[in-house]
């Protein structure tokens, strides 16, 4: 998936790799100049996700020689995930910034009978026979955002604003008795990150935020989600929410696009 950021295309890589840099820096200096003091804390939070993948269409090589089809016609649309995050809100020159690291793995498996050929990465897999599917993609984020607009309403909003470098783990494998191919794509993704809270009360707060970032022929990613947070106490909190993702590539080499929507709850210790 995003094969437009994947090996063999150094350059647009590093390219996405300054933007994402420079996305950092603005949002830095701006945040500098706008922040109030914070506290230097940390915090620890775990999130499940009850999901759907409703589509999740591949084909590679992007030509008339392969198949383009829906994996998910071979793992099922159904699955629980989750999130480890891990949060340190710095203070002194950068006060109130945020460097968070984010485990969101992704993987689907299952078993199928297909109706026709498919052609996929140079193997041929036969119609009528059980064929096994995997997909995975896992993404290790690491974000850098500050606060912006600090003057605007801040005893009901707040909003922040920085860049996430992803590092994407992911691979696609196919088998057939005698029969087995596997896609592996590794590599960065840049992103812009963008987050904002609504203050209802002292212990209730509505959020939402989003990872995304556009790339060539249409696709690129987008993961969103909102939340409604009741604050047990100082250090503890809990969230029920949504979230919806979507994103893909195409290109000569590889397409990929698909949509995930899911339902989100979790728990949140600040320190």
């Amino acid at each position: 998936m995003y094969d437009a950021y994947a090996s063999g295309q150094p350059q647009e890589t590093i390219m996405q790799l300054k933007i994402l840099f420079f996305v950092c820096w603005v949002t830095a200096v701006a945040g500098a100049q706008a922040a109030s003091p914070s506290d230097d804390r940390w915090m620890v939070q775990w999130e499940v996700d009850p999901a759907q993948t409703t589509s999740n269409t591949l084909q590679r090589p992007n030509n008339s020689t392969t198949t383009r089809f829906d994996i998910v016609d071979f793992t099922g649309e159904d699955i629980t995930l989750g999130r480890f995050s891990l949060a340190h809100f710095l203070e002194g020159g950068r006060a109130s910034a945020e460097l968070r690291l984010d485990v969101v793995p992704f993987q689907q498996s299952g078993t199928r009978v297909p109706s026709s050929t498919i052609r996929y990465n140079g193997a041929t897999f036969a119609a009528g026979v059980p064929l096994s599917g995997l997909y995975q993609f896992n993404t290790y984020r690491l974000t850098y955002d500050v606060p912006l607009l600090t003057n605007v309403a801040p005893q009901f909003w707040s909003f922040r604003l920085g860049g996430t470098l992803a590092i994407r783990d992911a691979q696609t494998r196919l088998q057939q008795p005698g029969l087995r191919t596997n896609y592996v794509n590794f590599g960065p993704v840049p992103l812009l990150y963008a987050y904002s809270a609504w203050r209802l009360s002292d212990a209730w707060r509505v959020e939402s935020d989003l990872d995304a970032f556009p790339a060539p022929g249409g696709g690129g990613l987008l993961d969103t989600s909102a939340r409604v947070v009741w604050s047990a106490s100082r250090h503890a909190s809990v969230f029920l929410g949504i979230r919806y993702e979507a994103g893909g590539a195409t290109g000569d080499t590889f397409f990929n696009f698909f949509h995930q929507r899911s339902a989100l709850a979790g728990v949140r210790f600040d320190f």
